[in-house]
């Protein structure tokens, strides 16, 4: 009778905790999945161009008269670096807690031959989402050029080799306060993203050389007119001449005066 209840008892604790299986399984269904790590690729992006020239008029409110002249036009030679990461499939979603599951990217960046890395985005609430095409596009300004692209990864020495690596991850941001180091005050302090979720490994690191030319970033002004210099062998002529010249009309003088 013993041995028949404890293994009624054994049976019952199997089924609850079958039953406890069962409701879990949608749950670890759920969870966050680890993404891959991300494939990219990097390339010299060109938006460079030519701005016109422009004629401006002015009027004089006391006299009307005009005065027109004309702005010359000038090339902008604007490039920056694309990292292109092809995006693997996900489709967002809107876990148990409410939260939105998105899919996105870090990129850390540092000069080929020395430096640390330095990890984008980390601008206050800015984050790398992933696209609905098939890559995601993020360009990087080096410096040096009229025209910017946020971020500015600093000014690169032209013909400078620059580090690119991209980090994966799903998830979701929330704000988190933070107090202030050494502070008693409960109001000391701020709010910061905090990621939740799964991070894919950094990718192999790859390497791209930027262009060797410095960039134009003024306008060039018109040409002044040039004066003619004059030759070595004039000048020297000239300068012998000089004296007998002087010399000639002196005794032409005399003579006119006697």
């Amino acid at each position: 009778m013993y041995k028949q209840g404890k293994f009624l008892k054994l049976c019952i604790a199997a089924l609850i905790a079958s039953s406890m299986l069962l409701i879990a399984t949608p749950i670890d269904a759920q969870s966050t999945p680890v993404p891959q790590t991300p494939e990219f690729i990097l390339r010299i992006a060109d938006h460079s161009y030519d701005v016109p020239s422009t004629t401006i008029s002015h009027t004089d409110p006391w006299t009307g008269n005009i005065t027109t002249y004309t702005q010359p036009g000038y090339h902008v030679t604007n490039r920056s670096i694309e990292v292109a990461i092809k995006n693997q499939p996900f489709t967002p979603y809107v876990d148990a807690e409410g939260n939105t599951i998105n899919l996105y990217y870090n990129i850390s960046v540092k000069p080929r031959y020395g430096g640390n890395w330095t990890y984008y985005p980390h601008s206050y609430g800015e984050y790398y989402n992933a696209s609905t095409s098939e890559y995601t596009i993020r360009e990087f300004g080096f410096g040096g050029y009229a025209d910017t692209v946020s971020p500015q990864i600093g000014y690169v020495t032209p013909g400078g080799e620059v580090d690119f690596r991209v980090q994966a991850q799903v998830g979701y941001y929330k704000n988190v306060w933070v107090p202030f180091p050494g502070s008693d005050s409960p109001f000391a302090g701020g709010y910061v993203p905090a990621f939740y979720g799964e991070s894919s490994q950094w990718s192999g690191t790859q390497t791209i050389k930027t262009p060797e030319v410095t960039p134009d970033v003024t306008a060039s002004p018109s040409p002044s007119p040039t004066i003619p210099e004059m030759p070595t062998i004039a000048f020297l002529i000239l300068t012998a001449l000089v004296p007998l010249i002087v010399i000639y009309y002196k005794k032409h003088s005399k003579s006119n005066r006697a």
